[in-house]
């Protein structure tokens, strides 16, 4: 769930715990290597998605450049806590689109790309933790 908030990751490792005191007697390896593979497939998305959405809407290297930079400062400085970490590639990215020389309105339409992709990745990353939650409650209980 976004890069600071490492969602899938603690679901899986809290799984990977309790295999591993378990003996893998009750979570068998192959679900292991399938929530891995999920795990895998979330922060990939996280750290895809953003990218994703402002080039399907034209972001040139100024727009990523800003979205990067953008994201860096909402994980490091958060002013808003999780808003930041959202709202802040948002901004990055216009700025960036601005300075490479775009009117408001294109570089407006870039940021909201970039904005949807993440809200996306949250998406699938509740998605996937809520799976693997389910999955593990219906295999201990």
């Amino acid at each position: 769930m976004i890069p600071a908030l490492p969602g899938v990751p603690l679901v899986f490792l809290g799984i990977l715990i309790y295999a591993f005191y378990t003996n893998f007697t009750i979570i068998s390896l192959s679900t292991i290597l399938l929530f891995a593979g999920l795990m895998i497939l979330s922060i990939i998305v996280d750290y895809t998605s953003g990218l994703i959405g402002a080039k399907k809407l034209g972001a040139t290297k100024y727009g990523i450049w800003g979205g990067l930079i953008g994201l860096l400062i909402g994980l490091v400085f958060s002013p808003f806590g999780f808003i930041s970490v959202i709202l802040m590639p948002l901004v990055g990215t216009i700025t960036g689109e601005l300075i490479g020389g775009k009117k408001i309105f294109e570089s407006s339409q870039i940021g909201i790309g970039t904005l949807i992709g993440y809200l996306i990745a949250i998406i699938i990353d509740l998605s996937i933790a809520g799976w693997m939650i389910l999955t593990f409650v219906k295999i201990i209980v």
